[in-house]
């Protein structure tokens, strides 16, 4: 949930997103007031992380994600 900065509503709309390697800027408008804004939100990476990714695919789909890469390029491959 998001607040407006400048009336305090909880009733805001995301108008446009940028994603980068570190950061997602969304640019937000307020559905009461018309107000503006743009929010940062940080993307936390580090190798604790990777690894709990890496172990949750493993076992939530039995497949490794190294394999399940190799799939998803496969199926892309097939698609052209």
């Amino acid at each position: 949930m998001m607040f407006c900065p400048a009336c305090l509503c909880e009733k805001t709309k995301v108008n446009k997103t940028i994603k980068t390697v570190n950061t997602n800027e969304r640019y937000r408008v307020c559905e009461d007031c018309g107000f503006t804004f743009l929010t940062i939100e940080a993307i936390k990476t580090d190798k604790y992380w990777e690894e709990y990714k890496n172990y949750t695919l493993e076992s939530n789909s039995g497949i490794s994600p190294r394999k399940e890469d190799e799939r998803q390029a496969k199926m892309e491959f097939e698609s052209l």
